[in-house]
């Protein structure tokens, strides 16, 4: 085989595995069940962000003709991604109550994975670029259509076996829909996983899709357009279901900033538009429960959570943390290890703090949660131009304020620690950082009147 020859099914075989990423948790659940049983613990390396990790290097060293310039820039955010997930990974080790293996699975598949495929990327050319984020996108939509599948089952058995589920309106049952998840036959919250992670993914990638996509492809490009559509669409019904309440505010501003409004002909925007008064005027008696909750945090039952809804109880928790930190105050410098937080106060691996920022100071001590600050606060200084670019880059700006506010509510690199949308849901932004060029032309349409 020729080195071109080569080179060209390296990058197809990339896109590939690329494709899977959106459906890498139902792929990682499969594996588990009929991988794991014959070859133990090896079973890891068939997941997807393993493989997506080993064929980014390879194309790095068969494909990337020399470093660019934009690389420079992307190697000096990733450094400080990559630390505190190395940190935790030390401090692990030395712990008593931390899961060393975890924290191995943590860095590759949330740290190392997203940054070697988007340094990957850096090193393709324009076309290859958008070739690899269409067969992305088009994993999104291959595995939301899967979603609606399971939905329905899921759907028709609880009105099945749930009287008082079934007796509900249509915005009552969207409403106590997530708080089904965890009934043995919800077979729609084990394809989907955690709902306000999940929808953390879908809403990133949103407002990321006009500019990864490209503005030009979605003109010109069939393909590329009925993708991007469907994407909106498949994600934004998603987000409804899953009614996770900071993703579905932030909703509106995502789809002016990404560009997406912006593509709409004045016809379909008219359209939307009497779509929801309709709704709003015929369908409040309906939809009401809805409604109360996104706004006033108010239940079924007329119950109120106050305006911060679940803040109040993870406020509580932060207290707890804070109380223990108060007692052991060398556990700042160092932290607790991966998966510390759940053993020692939840007895669970899994459970964390709802907090990105204070999952980040458990795992991985102040270094770690200073390393993630600062990483945060020159994603934002550099989208305002404060640095070497003078125009304000308004699409990177807008996804680091909502990767903030997800961070703030429920979100971490990644889920069940084998998952890896998480992590890219913070890399694609400095990735976009490092090419000034593209992000550029995708933000014209987004400031026009």
């Amino acid at each position: 085989m020729s080195y071109t020859r080569l080179k060209r099914l390296t990058f197809w075989i990339f896109a590939l595995i690329f494709a899977t990423i959106p459906a890498e948790l139902p792929i990682s659940e499969g594996l588990h069940g009929l991988v794991k049983p014959i070859i133990g613990e090896g079973y890891l390396l068939f997941f997807c962000g393993s493989f997506l990790s080993m064929i980014s290097l390879a194309y790095l060293v068969l494909y990337a003709d020399g470093v660019r310039r934009s690389w420079a820039h992307f190697l000096l955010y990733a450094a400080l991604f990559l630390i505190p997930g190395a940190l935790a990974i030390i401090t692990s080790v030395f712990s008593s109550v931390a899961d060393v293996q975890l924290s191995v699975q943590q860095f590759i598949f949330g740290y190392a994975a997203p940054v070697l495929a988007c340094l990957a990327l850096l090193g393709m050319e324009s076309k290859d670029q958008k070739r690899a984020w269409l067969a992305f996108y088009g994993g999104w939509c291959l595995f939301l259509l899967g979603s609606v599948v399971f939905l329905r089952s899921s759907w028709e058995t609880a009105t099945s076996v749930s009287p008082l589920f079934a007796n509900l309106t249509v915005g009552q049952r969207i409403f106590a829909w997530r708080y089904l998840f965890g009934e043995p036959w919800n077979v729609y919250s084990i394809y989907m996983g955690n709902a306000n992670k999940e929808s953390n993914y879908i809403l990133m990638f949103l407002l990321f899709s006009t500019t990864l996509l490209g503005t030009g492809e979605i003109r010109e490009s069939r393909i590329a357009r009925f993708v991007y559509f469907l994407f909106w669409f498949l994600g934004t019904f998603t987000l409804i279901i899953l009614f996770s309440r900071a993703t579905l505010l932030l909703l509106p501003l995502v789809a002016y900033f990404s560009g997406f409004w912006k593509r709409l002909h004045k016809g379909v925007k008219w359209s939307i538009g009497a779509a929801v008064g309709i709704i709003a005027a015929f369908g409040y008696s309906s939809l009401s429960a809805v409604l109360a909750y996104l706004f006033t945090s108010t239940y079924i039952d007329d119950a109120s959570a106050g305006a911060l809804g679940s803040f109040n109880e993870r406020f509580v928790m932060w207290k707890d943390l804070g109380d223990y930190f108060l007692l052991h105050q060398q556990k700042l410098l160092y932290g607790l290890g991966t998966a510390g937080y759940g053993l020692y106060f939840r007895g669970s691996p899994e459970a964390g703090t709802h907090n990105m920022f204070l999952d980040t100071l458990v795992e991985s001590g102040i270094v770690g949660l200073a390393c993630l600050v600062l990483l945060i606060s020159w994603m934002v200084l550099q989208s305002l131009g404060y640095f070497e670019f003078a125009k304000a880059r308004p699409l990177e700006l807008t996804a680091a304020v909502c990767l903030v506010a997800l961070m703030f509510r429920e979100h971490s690199v990644s889920y069940m620690y084998v998952t890896s949308l998480g992590g890219f849901c913070i890399v694609v932004i400095f990735y976009l950082l490092s090419e000034p060029w593209k992000s550029a032309s995708a933000a014209q349409p987004v400031l026009r009147t």
